[in-house]
This record gives C-alpha cells, sequence and structure tokens, in this order.
C-alpha cells in the first residue's frame, strides 16, 4: 500500500454456478484471493447501487399498479354497493308505501265492522220489537 493507493484484499465466492460455496472453518471463503483497487471499489459500489436503483424502480412501479389495481376494484365495489344502495331505497319506499296502505285499509275495516256491528244491534233490536208487537197482537212468533 504505498503512494496513497488503498487496496482491499477480498476473497470472491466460486464462479461456478453449479459450484457450492465453500467456507473454511474460520467463515472465509476458500479460494484464490483478488486485490481491489480504490477505483474497483467504487466500479463494484455503482453497480451494485444502479442494480438497487433498478429494482427500486421495478418495486416502484409494481406497487403502484397493485394500488391501481385495487382502486379499481374499490371502485366496481362501491359501484355495485350503489346499485345495491338504490335498490334497497325503493324496496325501503315500496315497503312503506304498502305499509300505508295496509294501515289505510285496516282502519277501514275496523270503521265497516263498528257500522255493521252498529247495524247488526239495530235489526237484532227491531227484531225484538217485531217479537213483542206480534206476540202482544196475538200473532204467530217470528224466529
Amino acid at each position: 500500500m504505498s503512494g496513497g493507493t488503498h487496496l482491499a484484499r477480498c476473497v470472491l465466492p466460486p464462479v461456478s454456478l453449479h459450484a457450492r460455496p465453500r467456507l473454511s472453518k474460520t467463515g472465509v471463503w476458500k479460494g484464490p484471493t483478488v486485490s481491489l483497487d480504490r477505483q474497483d471499489l467504487d466500479q463494484i459500489g455503482e453497480i451494485i447501487r444502479n442494480a438497487i436503483g433498478q429494482s427500486q424502480e421495478r418495486l416502484i412501479a409494481l406497487i403502484q399498479s397493485s394500488f391501481d389495481r385495487i382502486d379499481q376494484q374499490f371502485h366496481e365495489v362501491t359501484t355495485r354497493f350503489d346499485t345495491q344502495a338504490a335498490r334497497m331505497e325503493r324496496h325501503a319506499v315500496l315497503l312503506q308505501t304498502g305499509s300505508r296502505q295496509i294501515s289505510k285499509i285496516n282502519d277501514w275495516a275496523d270503521k265497516v265492522d263498528a257500522a255493521l256491528d252498529k247495524k247488526d244491534q239495530q235489526i237484532a233490536e227491531l227484531w225484538e220489537r217485531l217479537r213483542k208487537l206480534e206476540k202482544g197482537n196475538g200473532g204467530a212468533e217470528l224466529r
């Protein structure tokens, strides 16, 4: 390390895709060592930053598209709920109107029943009077 040049020593893992990493008992890679200077480390750092930046951009795009799909699905659900709410409102109006009409019919039926009861009572009273009159005149009994 002379002249202000900083060299870093690192051990690189095996390059073969089929080879399994080999670690020594101390946890260090077994294999050849490579000396890297500051410029090499800067290049490696730049490559890593670019890879991370690209991954970050893909991740952001993926998250954004997921949120867009979720927003679309929520919009569809909201539209269906609005349709159901309008249908339920119509049913409520019909139910309320029907309830009012039935209430009016019940009131009318109560009035008719009261009037018929009154007429039945009047007819019964007239029959009783007629029976008494016929009985008093010596006529045949009415049934």
